[in-house]
């Protein structure tokens, strides 16, 4: 990321040394691209596969040297330098912000980066600034900053990216949102209280920040499941994601194990049962929300990423449609919902429901960058949620202009200007760099008490159909080839034939697809139908048109 930085003209650029929801023995990178936070740039995620696979130190620098001075590295290894002509000759410089998440070999890892990114550029050609312990989407919102200021002449100041600041910034598009309307109940008790599991991961000391700046506003926040001290006994980090978090709680569909409240004075008592409670991952870039039961017991109402992106639907068309065209062409702003093909069918017809027909909605390939890529080519207003609760509302520049400008305008209907003022701090309260548990908190309790909503109103949003997921084994993966969305095979063409048959005899509303595993070769099936058993026996001749047609071991 040095030589990205580099090569973007010394923009900043980021790593975050964290592995997410995953257990806390594994660990890993998440890679910050110039200049607006986003993930890394897919022209340059082959080069950092190559040096991923690089099996010596002296390899490894004399391909980043490469791309430092301006050549490539391709997937397979093979460095190739730039033409003569196009050689970075002028010394390097290159701007580096690095974070890391609570895992015991976090501090190690982080360590090596800064070393490895001093050796392939060495101060002062790198500038590094170590946030730290810090949530990933932070650090890609720190990274967004950190190029504006360069970009406008400022100095880089590491205390306007700090938790503080991040609080700070999202609080206020929050209580701009929520002016004027009543604080939701999440549970029963007189000072309602969202009780937020995170998971023992970094998202609770910024969460405390963000309670701090959200109180004023109505809403309440408590953390629990903090991140265990070292030498705790349970081996500090290592309690990260287990038995908590948002992914215990998406795919148990149960509660988390245990709220443990965290070290201040007066900790706040577990939710009671039946109230409304949130859970983020241990990096904090999902959150999903459910009712809570008795302490540790199974089951509960899932709202997952389908429901929070159906729920914003629900607010955010109305808002969007108040603003006027724009000028210049005419045309209204659009808002749409970008789903993958894995979003249940009874959810795809709630969002076009809630949009006002199906051109709101918009399929991408599953993983959350093509998601983000998706919603910004496709809309102004673009939502877009994995179920696993990872997920934004994107903003164009088109869009914020347009609204900043009526936000403004002393001229305008009254009904435009509150329109504008509402975009504008949508902006601020969601981060715009990558998805943030954070930002989901926010939206999702201004969305219900601006609809006036209660848990049981966003659940009756839609009913899930029935839906299966299994695996069939292949002799070679690479034998199937999709439309972009996944939704559709192209190759072996008797394939997709055969699924249109199965699905045709399942009943109405029945659908199933098939897509390649990115890293194994086995072939993903998901079928749904109207009842359990018929998308079982979907699934299952899905799974034999595979084994048919596309060499099933």
């Amino acid at each position: 990321m040095a030589a990205r930085s580099a090569r973007a003209g010394g923009l900043p650029a980021g790593v975050c040394v964290t592995a997410s929801h995953n257990p806390a023995p594994d660990n890993g990178f998440k890679l910050v691209d110039p200049p607006h936070g986003h993930g890394l740039d897919p022209a340059w995620e082959g080069a950092a596969d190559a040096l991923a696979g690089l099996d010596s130190p002296e390899a490894v620098g004399a391909a980043a040297g490469t791309l430092l001075m301006g050549g490539t590295v391709t997937p397979g290894g093979a460095v190739v330098p730039a033409p003569q002509e196009a050689v970075n000759e002028a010394a390097p410089h290159a701007v580096l912000l690095l974070g890391r998440d609570t895992r015991p070999s976090s501090p190690a890892l982080s360590a090596a980066v800064a070393a490895g990114a001093a050796a392939l550029a060495p101060p002062p050609a790198l500038a590094l600034f170590d946030l730290g312990i810090t949530t990933t989407p932070r650090l890609h919102w720190a990274v967004a900053r950190a190029c504006e200021s360069l970009q406008t002449g400022a100095p880089l100041d590491p205390d306007a990216w700090s938790v503080g600041a991040y609080a700070r910034e999202l609080a206020a598009g929050h209580a701009c949102l929520v002016a004027g309307t009543r604080p939701i109940a999440w549970d029963a008790s007189p000072a309602p209280t969202l009780a937020v599991d995170c998971a023992h991961g970094v998202g609770a000391a910024q969460l405390e920040a963000l309670a701090a700046a959200t109180a004023p506003a109505g809403l309440r926040l408590a953390a629990f499941n903090h991140p265990p001290p070292p030498g705790d006994g349970v081996g500090g980090g290592h309690a990260l994601n287990k038995d908590c978090g948002s992914e215990h709680v998406q795919k148990t569909r149960s509660p988390p194990k245990a709220w443990v409240p965290g070290e201040a004075a007066e900790s706040p008592s577990p939710p009671p049962p039946g109230a409304l409670c949130a859970a983020l991952d241990g990096d904090a870039d999902r959150v999903v929300f459910f009712t809570n039961n008795s302490e540790g017991g199974e089951g509960c109402q899932l709202f997952d990423g389908d429901r929070i992106a159906l729920l914003l639907a629900a607010w955010l068309a109305p808002l969007i449609a108040a603003l006027p065209p724009y000028p210049e062409t005419n045309s209204k702003p659009s808002v749409g919902v970008v789903q993958t093909a894995y979003a249940n069918g009874a959810a795809a017809a709630a969002a076009a429901k809630a949009l006002g027909g199906a051109a709101g909605v918009a399929l991408a390939a599953t993983g959350v960058k093509h998601l983000h890529a998706t919603a910004e080519a496709r809309f102004d207003a673009g939502i877009y949620f994995e179920a696993n609760g990872h997920g934004a509302v994107l903003l164009s520049a088109r869009l914020k202009g347009h609204a900043a400008r009526l936000a403004a305008d002393a001229g305008a209907p009254a009904t435009a200007r509150a329109a504008g003022r509402a975009v504008v701090a949508l902006g601020a309260a969601c981060n715009q760099a990558v998805g943030c548990a954070l930002s989901g908190l926010l939206l999702v309790d201004a969305a219900l008490r601006c609809l006036g909503w209660g848990a049981g109103d966003w659940a009756g949003m839609y009913e899930d159909l029935p839906s299966v997921m299994s695996v069939v084994k292949v002799k070679d993966r690479s034998v199937i080839r999709t439309t972009p969305d996944e939704g559709t095979v192209l190759e072996p063409p008797r394939l997709q034939a055969a699924l249109d048959a199965a699905a045709a005899g399942a009943g109405p509303g029945a659908r199933t697809f098939v897509r390649p595993s990115g890293t194994e070769d086995v072939v993903r099936v998901y079928a749904e139908a109207g009842s359990v058993a018929g998308a079982k026996a979907l699934a299952a001749e899905a799974e034999a048109a595979v084994q048919a047609w596309a060499g099933g071991v």
